[in-house]
């Protein structure tokens, strides 16, 4: 890869941006909004468990299916 014609910036993320995003703006995007999904989802999945742990210890082992109705909303 031949060097720049403009200087290279002074900044940590300036420089991050000059020769590593600039160069790739749609990979570094996608990787972001997969990221974002990524952690809303496994977020999610933790609230699903709490909401599950506390159902079960609301009710008796007996009586779950019969108080509660799947899938679980």
């Amino acid at each position: 890869m031949p060097l720049p014609d403009r200087p290279v910036p002074r900044g940590a993320l300036a420089y991050l941006w000059f020769f590593f995003v600039s160069q790739a703006r749609w990979a570094f995007a996608a990787m972001l909004v997969l990221g974002g999904v990524t952690a809303v989802i496994e977020a999610s999945l933790y609230v699903f468990v709490g909401d599950l742990v506390d159902r079960m210890q609301a009710g008796g082992r007996d009586s779950l299916c019969e108080t509660t109705a799947w899938p679980l909303p």
